[in-house]
């Protein structure tokens, strides 16, 4: 593998897979071929800013321009996505992905809603692929408590506090019922007493 921030190669031990390791030579050629052109590999994740594993990846400060970003006042993902200086095309091409994707969650959550009343007042359940079961109305704030987590990472150790002492933020919940769809191994099995 090799390390995007110093383009060290770094090696991991694992069992061997004649296909797992044909993929892994082809891709090790792709990139080098990009290299040797002088193209930008593409990216894996969205930036550090909404990227869990941009905010951890210790490449971030390189792969994402990080200190020229804050020098110029603006994100990494803006600053190294839309350029250093960014022409009016493009600005308006990051406009335009603000408003489509503001739509889209709007048409999203009417949607959602829509949805949601359908199973209004119906028992929970088994049904099909799908267990519907009540839904509290306070639930825990699963990502509000994994961003917490990361600033209090960002932390010297002597400020951190410790894990067990962080309340686990809760988000209020408006829905009745919580739809989960079965695990892949679940599904199609047949319900108790079917043969």
């Amino acid at each position: 593998m090799v390390n995007r921030d110093n383009g060290a190669e770094e090696h991991f031990r694992r069992p061997y897979d004649p296909p797992a390791a044909r993929a892994a030579l082809d891709r090790l050629v792709e990139l080098a071929t990009m290299l040797d052109l002088g193209v930008v590999p593409p990216r894996d994740g969205d930036g550090p800013a909404v990227d869990w594993r941009c905010r951890l990846c210790p490449a971030r400060a390189h792969c994402w321009n990080l200190d020229a970003a804050q020098q110029a006042g603006r994100s990494p993902e803006s600053y190294t996505v839309l350029g250093a200086e960014p022409a009016d095309p493009t600005v308006a091409w990051a406009a335009e992905q603000v408003v489509t994707a503001r739509a889209a969650e709007r048409d999203g959550k009417r949607a959602k809603k829509a949805a949601e009343v359908l199973l209004d007042g119906i028992r929970a359940g088994e049904y099909g692929d799908y267990v519907i079961r009540p839904a509290r109305r306070d639930m825990p704030d699963y990502k509000g408590s994994f961003n917490r987590l990361l600033d209090l990472y960002e932390l010297s150790e002597a400020h951190r506090p410790p894990v067990e002492d962080v309340a686990a933020p809760l988000v209020r919940v408006d829905r009745w019922a919580d739809v989960r769809r079965k695990r892949a191994a679940q599904r199609g099995k047949p319900e108790a007493g079917e043969h």
